[in-house]
């Protein structure tokens, strides 16, 4: 973390912003990710006499750069099932570089929050990084609003419905068989804070669903029961197939606090699971 140190006088505080910038123009030359800067005072004593919050130290007070935005073009919206249902649509455009990184996605969160931008299908739009990490999109410049909501959904091509959650509307696939649902499941009952089964991957369970093998999270611990067949697949050889197996049977070793959490039983994350 680069620091830079200026004395504490009357012309150092009326030159504030112009440290920050000088600040964010050295971390921009250098190639360091950053999304703000702290001011701190600089004399232990005065400091540790500041005291704090149940929040933070007053001794030091952060600020937030204002996100560079940049512009592209809105090709598409592109709709995902969740493990919940939830279907969920993120803003496809044309590649644009933000700050050293080539993005073309960028989450669009909900059916409200693209009405209220007014986003449309070929409307220019400016996207930036939030935190310097997450692709967001700001705005739409033309505010064209033409954009479809599905009326099925794009997985099991059941109907949808939209519903209100948390004074927003989002998009249901409501179809308990769907199979985006159930690959939203498995993935997250593998995932390493839930069964932690390593060697079972997005690419291979996907495979497995379509091959009927797995249909709930208790497939899993029968998928040994298709070890001969999986070693006649491409990509799967006798060694892949064995560590694979022997994940799984790991996995079976867990705590009620994972096995809770890894069911994706809504409103029931990690911290839920704990406290159950």
């Amino acid at each position: 973390v680069p620091m830079w140190s200026y004395s504490n006088n009357s012309s150092d505080k009326e030159n504030l912003s112009k440290m920050l910038e000088d600040l964010r123009y050295e971390a921009d030359f250098h190639n360091i990710p950053y999304d703000g800067a702290v001011m701190a005072v600089d004399d232990y004593k005065i400091a540790e006499s500041m005291g704090r919050t149940d929040k933070y130290f007053r001794h030091s007070k952060a600020y937030k750069y204002e996100d560079e935005l940049f512009e592209t073009v809105l090709t598409d919206i592109e709709w995902n099932t969740s493990k919940t249902g939830l279907i969920n649509p993120v803003a496809i455009f044309e590649p644009v570089d933000l700050n050293g990184a080539i993005t073309t996605r960028a989450t669009l969160h909900n059916i409200t929050y693209i009405k209220d931008m007014m986003l449309g299908i070929g409307d220019r739009i400016r996207v930036y990084r939030s935190n310097m990490v997450i692709p967001k999109v700001h705005d739409s410049i033309d505010k064209s609003g033409n954009f479809n909501i599905p009326s099925k959904c794009p997985i099991c091509g059941q109907p949808t419905r939209i519903i209100k959650e948390n004074d927003s509307e989002v998009l249901m696939c409501e179809n308990p068989g769907c199979k985006g649902k159930l690959f939203g499941r498995l993935i997250h009952a593998a995932s390493r804070n839930a069964l932690d089964i390593e060697n079972l991957s997005e690419s291979t369970i996907e495979k497995f669903i379509n091959l009927g093998w797995l249909n709930s999270i208790k497939d899993i611990y029968y998928l040994s029961d298709h070890e001969n067949e999986m070693k006649s697949i491409e990509g799967f050889g006798k060694k892949s197939v064995e560590k694979l197996l022997l994940s799984i049977n790991k996995s079976r070793n867990t705590s009620l606090e994972r096995f809770v959490y890894s069911l994706s039983i809504p409103l029931i994350g990690k911290s839920a699971s704990k406290d159950i």
